[in-house]
């Protein structure tokens, strides 16, 4: 019986670490395509189509079942990461004069101003 229970703790913990596996590497597929969506045309090509390999084979590993695999294609597209990072980065600083894309630190300083700003209100309402 122990033997059983030991064989069964050995499957749980691996049926754990692909769940664990799956979840990573569905939600790292999901956030590329949104990042590579949000940024279009912006993307570079050659990067976008790159990316969407590595999705792909990521997408592919998680109906292998293979853990290990499913982990290679995960931190096979994160390594990717970076480069989408720098080039919504640098689409984001050519869209400077885009009043939607701000600056964080703006909004952030932005946020208290307006804040204080309604409590004032409410004291002169009171």
């Amino acid at each position: 019986a122990k033997q059983d229970a030991e064989a069964h703790a050995e499957e749980d913990r691996k049926r754990v670490e692909k769940v664990d596996a799956v979840n990573k590497a569905e939600n790292l597929a999901f956030n590329v395509e949104k990042q590579l969506g949000e940024l279009g045309d912006k993307a570079p090509a050659e990067l976008k189509s790159t990316l969407e390999e590595k999705v792909k084979a990521v997408r592919t590993a998680i109906t292998s079942d293979d853990v290990e695999k499913i982990n290679a294609a995960s931190a096979d597209l994160e390594g990717q990461l970076k480069a989408l990072a720098a080039a919504a980065q640098q689409a984001g600083a050519s869209m400077g004069a885009d009043p939607d894309v701000e600056p964080a630190a703006d909004s952030e300083s932005s946020e208290p101003k307006k804040a204080k700003g309604k409590v004032v209100d409410a004291e002169v309402v009171d």
